[in-house]
């Protein structure tokens, strides 16, 4: 397991759109004289870089759509949308029961490592952090708090056509140390050490 310090795709900007109806649709970063998502951190440039070289090796298109997001993460927006208008109405033990459903499926639709991964990121969330809800975050496996804050969550390889796929934990995470820390790492495999050095860090999110 390796440090990622690159922020998620998806950041407060299309969070509070799709909260707000509007997913995918209406003013784009692209129409305040930004051309994507990169506006939020300088350091998202580098990650689109070296996904157009990934995709470039593997022969898949680089093209991208609307405000220059890929078709995958326009993909992963309109499920974080559907995940938010499918537990509208439901409160209490329902919501809970309902995401948690939609977690084991989002799990179960994965394959090889990605599903090895999930499954074994779920188990020791379980574990260590019980009071977290199963959730899904746009699409991928998360795991929040009671106020609704996704903590953790797996972003599979798949999902972008990445060397690797993530564990990466969100700023409600209690994983301070000085003026830096990492917060998504890299997963090629779950090892013992590596199960090690997650459960730790799951123990410390809480905490």
């Amino acid at each position: 397991m390796v440090e990622d310090r690159g922020p998620s795709r998806s950041g407060p900007y299309l969070e509070a759109r799709l909260r707000q109806g509007h997913a995918c649709t209406g003013p784009r970063p692209s129409q305040y004289g930004y051309r994507n998502a990169a506006f939020q951190n300088p350091a998202l440039n580098l990650i689109q870089l070296q996904q157009t070289k990934n995709k470039k090796e593997n022969g898949m298109s680089t093209k991208t759509t609307d405000g220059g997001f890929s078709a995958e993460e326009r993909a992963a927006m309109k499920q974080r949308a559907e995940e938010l208008r499918s537990t509208k109405g439901f409160k209490g033990a329902a919501r809970i029961a309902k995401e948690l459903e939609a977690c084991v499926a989002a799990i179960d639709k994965l394959s090889g490592t990605d599903k090895e991964i999930a499954a074994r990121v779920h188990t020791i969330v379980g574990d260590e952090a019980p009071q977290l809800n199963s959730k899904t975050y746009y699409g991928f496996p998360a795991y929040a708090n009671a106020d609704g804050k996704v903590i953790v969550f797996y972003q599979p390889a798949s999902r972008f056509n990445t060397r690797y796929g993530t564990v990466t934990f969100n700023e409600s995470a209690n994983l301070d140390d000085g003026t830096m820390w990492p917060v998504s790492f890299a997963v090629l495999e779950v090892t013992d050490a590596v199960e090690t050095h997650l459960r730790e860090l799951v123990r410390r999110a809480v905490g």
